[in-house]
């Protein structure tokens, strides 16, 4: 995007964010090539906007949690037969609820599909928008969407992969057209159509699906028994993740309130930092990435008093004797190791000095062994 659409974009989310209107989206206007003007309405606001003119061209910005969305479009000579489109759709959604089913776990979507096939640049443009709403999961974002599109819809050649960008994608509304061609609009134009094609709706208690750059990424580690009850209390959902030996993210089952905005998001969520080793937590939020979280305990005394007696029983379980460290001549020749303060101890091996600053260090052995 150009600096201008930018910070016209930033600007309109800051209004969207401070708007208490309920169902309240923002929603881009075409006035021009390239040119757009973004406006915060109620779904019903913007369907009376479209139906005010013979040609509209409006289009949703998705920012926030959203439904499962596709573009599909492909090029014909001329218009293909009666019902041959339909066909090739319907193999497309059929392709998606199994990769839904069978990747996440979710049947019986509600399907919406919409179209604006017509002539374009002298060729015949088959073009769908196809809808899926699951009662049970949501996507956190449009990156969200397309990494699951990217990852299990790749062969489709039809479907487009492009339309997901992190933050203000641009979803053509059922009944506008672009702006450059106002004989194809989507439809059909009619309000359920409309309603059901907004990819954006509340997400009332669904579970959000976040992509993987929204939080640091995954080790392969084990995340510690006795922290899970700790975690429960939180109200988060799915399962944890260690990004390191002792740092664990999460994200939350709902929109939390963000102490760095002074309010709740409308398009962002926020995800829990545990501290599995000084069992405390803090919240980090998507819509704030720069600003400093405090660390926090957890409420549950209870619950924190038994993780804490299981983290002391473990370690005194775990912990190992070490040999104290005694001076060595400067002079003694031996196999060096990386500088002591910089690294921590010397772990057990079978080295026997190791450097420090201002002389040699050697580990004491048990001659008598």
């Amino acid at each position: 995007m150009l600096p201008y659409i930018l910070e016209m974009l930033a600007a309109a989310l800051r209004r969207l964010d401070d708007s208490i209107e309920p169902g309240a989206l923002l929603f881009a206007i075409e006035t021009g090539p390239g040119a757009r003007r973004y406006k915060v309405m109620t779904a019903e606001h913007a369907w009376e906007v479209i139906t005010a003119r013979n040609a509209s061209h409006v289009y949703e910005v998705i920012c926030g949690p959203c439904n499962l969305y596709l573009d599909i479009e492909w090029l014909e000579q001329e218009c293909p037969p009666a019902g041959e489109e339909e066909r090739r759709v319907q193999e497309v959604v059929k392709v998606t609820q199994d990769k839904l089913a069978n990747v996440l776990g979710i049947a019986g979507c509600r399907v919406t599909t919409a179209t604006a096939s017509g002539v374009s640049k002298e060729m015949y443009k088959c073009s769908w928008h196809v809808h899926f709403s699951s009662d049970t999961l949501c996507w956190a974002n449009p990156a969200a969407v397309g990494q699951f599109v990217k990852s299990h819809l790749t062969d489709v050649g039809i479907v487009d992969k492009i339309p997901y960008s992190a933050k203000g994608q641009n979803w053509r509304c059922v009944g506008s057209s672009k702006f450059a061609e106002p004989h194809r609009p989507l439809r059909p134009a009619n309000w359920s159509t409309f309603r059901a094609c907004l990819a954006q709706e509340p997400v009332n208690g669904r579970q959000l699906i976040y992509p993987d750059a929204a939080v640091p990424r995954a080790m392969s580690l084990p995340v510690p028994e006795h922290v899970l009850p700790l975690m429960r209390t939180l109200d988060v959902w799915a399962t944890p993740q260690m990004m390191d030996d002792c740092l664990c993210v999460l994200p939350f089952r709902e929109l939390q309130y963000c102490v760095h905005a002074g309010r709740k998001h409308r398009s962002n969520h926020q995800y829990a930092v545990v501290h599995t080793q000084l069992l405390v937590w803090k919240m980090k939020c998507h819509a704030c990435p720069d600003a400093v979280s405090l660390w926090q305990p957890f409420v549950n005394m209870a619950l924190l008093k038994e993780a804490v007696a299981q983290q002391r029983c473990m370690q005194a379980s775990s912990a190992q004797p070490t040999a104290p460290a005694v001076r060595s001549p400067p002079n003694t020749s031996c196999s060096a190791l990386p500088d002591l303060r910089a690294l921590g101890p010397p772990s057990p091996g079978p080295a026997q000095f190791v450097i420090c600053k201002d002389g040699m260090y050697r580990r004491a052995f048990n001659l008598s062994a």
